[in-house]
């Protein structure tokens, strides 16, 4: 079954050109990486994060680790086709179809390469918003890539994005290592964790689970 969004191609308008982001958060920090052999590393938000609706005290989970494969199994498979958001208008099929679109990008060729200034423009203004540790604000704006206008059946979602955070695991960090992201070049494995983490806890926590 072919996942289809609104638009199959990266928008080349910075403001919305990854999911979160928009042209460079003013949020962003520079805080340096931690090993992945440590995962329960966490910071503190700042005020203005905490007022601009980020969620608090976020703990950056290694998801490469068995035990936080799982847990992340447990929380997805504790949605329901019932489960409703505590903030956005997105209906919970729509969120698990959304959340799939980024490992789409990484395993699959269903979506295109940007050309080479919109490549520049993201790496430049927009992945450290993506690969920090800086969690998302609420109702950040999104991609037009990742919008899902359409309803999707809601156990076909469930079931592909819980094989994708499974295979991501087996995987494991040795083969993410400089590994080519469409948006953003080759990126560490430390940077592919927060890329797939931050993004699947944000809108897990959405919905409650």
């Amino acid at each position: 079954m072919r996942r289809h969004s609104r638009s199959d191609s990266v928008h080349p308008q910075l403001d919305a050109a990854y999911p979160g982001v928009g042209k460079g958060s003013p949020h962003e920090t520079n805080r340096p990486h931690q090993p992945l052999n440590q995962p329960d590393w966490h910071f503190r938000p700042t005020p203005l994060d905490v007022a601009s609706g980020r969620q608090q005290a976020p703990r950056m989970q290694n998801m490469f680790a068995p035990d936080v494969s799982a847990e992340l199994a447990r929380r997805i498979n504790a949605l329901t086709p019932e489960t409703t958001p505590h903030w956005g208008k997105m209906r919970v099929d729509q969120m698990l179809a959304h959340c799939i679109v980024a490992y789409d990008m990484a395993f699959t060729d269903r979506h295109p390469r940007p050309n080479a200034l919109v490549r520049f423009l993201l790496r430049t203004f927009v992945k450290s918003g993506v690969v920090n540790e800086t969690p998302y604000a609420r109702n950040s704006r999104t991609a037009p890539v990742f919008v899902i206008a359409d309803r999707r059946d809601f156990e076909v979602e469930k079931q592909q994005l819980l094989d994708y955070v499974a295979k991501t695991q087996a995987l494991g960090a040795a083969h993410f290592e400089g590994k080519e992201s469409l948006s953003f070049g080759p990126l560490s494995a430390q940077e592919w964790n927060n890329l797939f983490y931050k993004h699947l806890d944000h809108h897990l926590t959405q919905f409650g689970v």
